[in-house]
């Protein structure tokens, strides 16, 4: 189906009399937005000039955020998230999934593993959008040294 609405019109006759009923359905579209993507928490907004997303963190100490940007429905308001993770290591899977909220982002912080952050998004009226998927790596190590200038920067600083 593709049409927006229909009309629908039932007519009953029975011994002579006839009976009508009419009935407007609208199809309930879910909300749209831009992919919902997951990022290592920084001191700069992810989009800004040199402020990349960042897809591995060190176990137990970064943040990650999963954020969902630009999300509206514009007939069934308010929208709510939904977000969940799974998380893999190389003996277990865990599945999780958080209650609906209204705020578009989640925060997390794992231990080692592979995290791959869910989310979903639906409307007043039920209708979801797909679940929505990224993915980091979290580890005790971080390669490129942004360990060792934050423990750096930090000292400076206080």
């Amino acid at each position: 189906l593709t049409a927006q609405q229909y009309d629908v019109t039932l007519t009953c006759t029975s011994s002579g009399s006839v009976g009508t009923a009419m009935m407007d359905l609208r199809r309930n579209d879910p909300p749209r937005g831009d992919l919902c993507e997951a990022c290592l928490v920084r001191n700069c907004e992810v989009g800004t000039e040199g402020c990349e997303c960042v897809k591995e963190g060190v176990a137990i100490e970064d943040i990650f955020s999963f954020r969902c940007r630009n999300w509206a429905d514009a007939e069934d308001p308010p929208i709510e998230f939904r977000f969940g993770f799974i998380y893999e290591t190389q003996t277990e899977t865990e599945e999780v999934w958080f209650e609906w909220a209204q705020s578009p982002i989640f925060f997390h912080r794992s231990p080692s593993g592979t995290l791959v952050f869910r989310a979903q998004v639906r409307d007043s009226l039920g209708a979801e959008s797909v679940i929505m998927k990224d993915t980091v790596t979290v580890g005790q190590n971080v390669g490129d040294g942004r360990r060792l200038l934050q423990v750096g920067s930090s000292y400076l600083e206080g």
